[in-house]
């Protein structure tokens, strides 16, 4: 089995906020969670997907709300 990692972002027309969805699934561990976040942030994090493993600061986002 493969490890995936899925990300979902639901744009919220109201402001600059929207919910970024997150689902992992490994051999040993699955989970799915979210948490409202800028679409600016978004977009300059996103390119940092192409490489891995994400290089530079980790990232600090507050009101996580996960699910397991």
């Amino acid at each position: 089995m493969s490890a995936s990692l899925t990300l979902r972002y639901e744009f919220s027309q109201d402001d600059d906020f929207g919910w970024l969805g997150v689902k992992v699934q490994t051999e040993r561990f699955g989970g799915s969670g979210g948490f409202w976040v800028q679409w600016q942030d978004v977009a300059e994090w996103s390119t940092q997907l192409l490489v891995y493993p994400i290089p530079g600061e980790i990232i600090h986002w507050s009101h996580l709300e996960a699910f397991f």
